[in-house]
């Protein structure tokens, strides 16, 4: 069991890592390589797993019966604010892909970067002083998938 929770660690990681790059290169070439600097966070609130954080939109759509593993909300010095879900889902990478892509579609969302594979699969969107990030990834050796959803306002 322990050796399984490694694993999962260290493909977690690796996944996050790929798309840092992913994206760092995207914005390098789009930004000149002009990186802000990060915000420093000066709270983190847990939420009850029942509940949505607060400034996390209603409309976003939450797998029917999901465990939600990670639900928080973060607020930052310079005042901005975050909320992210994380949930395990009994769908595929592609199956959540398709359906988080399609609810950013149809609700005007704008949609800055895409990435899939077989295994892991990002969004990156904006709408009316929201930025949201859909990072969708499969343990492959249990064959757990993740969904985390992260909501940061814009100022």
């Amino acid at each position: 069991m322990t050796k399984k929770i490694i694993i999962w660690v260290i493909i977690v990681v690796v996944a996050v890592a790929v798309l840092v790059v992913v994206f760092i290169k995207t914005d390098i070439g789009q930004r000149a390589g002009v990186m802000p600097e990060p915000s420093p966070v000066a709270l983190v609130k847990n939420v009850p797993a029942g509940d949505k954080p607060l400034g996390f939109p209603t409309t976003i759509p939450i797998e029917k019966g999901a465990t939600i593993i990670q639900n928080y909300e973060a607020d930052t010095a310079d005042g901005q604010h975050q909320a992210t879900r994380v949930f395990e889902s009994k769908l595929t990478v592609a199956q959540n892909y398709k359906i988080y892509s399609d609810f950013l579609a149809q609700n005007s969302w704008t949609i800055k970067k895409k990435f899939q594979t077989e295994n892991l699969a990002s969004l990156s969107a904006s709408k009316k002083g929201y930025d949201l990030t859909v990072n969708i990834s499969r343990n492959t050796i249990s064959g757990t998938v993740r969904v985390s959803l992260n909501v940061v306002t814009i100022k």
